[in-house]
């Protein structure tokens, strides 16, 4: 990203980091039994999907493909 000069890199890696820290949360929380595999989780990553590779990665595929790369 930063390589083509994408506009939004500092977002972007700053919504993976926030998408790691909730994982390293959520899995902490069930191993120490405080919670289970449960909803929560289960809307955090549909949510992250739907949100993110569908929409957020878009944007930048989209501009990645502006710069002539295929």
């Amino acid at each position: 990203m930063s390589i083509f000069k994408y506009p939004d890199v500092i977002s972007h890696k700053g919504e993976h980091q926030a998408f790691i820290a909730k994982l390293f949360e959520l899995a902490g929380e069930i191993n120490t039994g405080k919670k289970a595999v449960n909803r929560e989780l289960s809307d955090f990553l549909w949510s992250w999907f739907q949100d993110h590779i569908l929409v957020i990665d878009k944007k930048y595929s989209d501009a990645l493909l502006a710069t002539g790369m295929d």
